[in-house]
């Protein structure tokens, strides 16, 4: 499972409203 990966670098870069992903 690679989505373990996938929040381990998301946790790392900062979530900006700006990448879409706000929701």
């Amino acid at each position: 499972m690679m989505e373990s990966t996938e929040l381990s670098v998301w946790a790392s870069i900062p979530r900006r409203p700006e990448a879409g992903q706000g929701g």
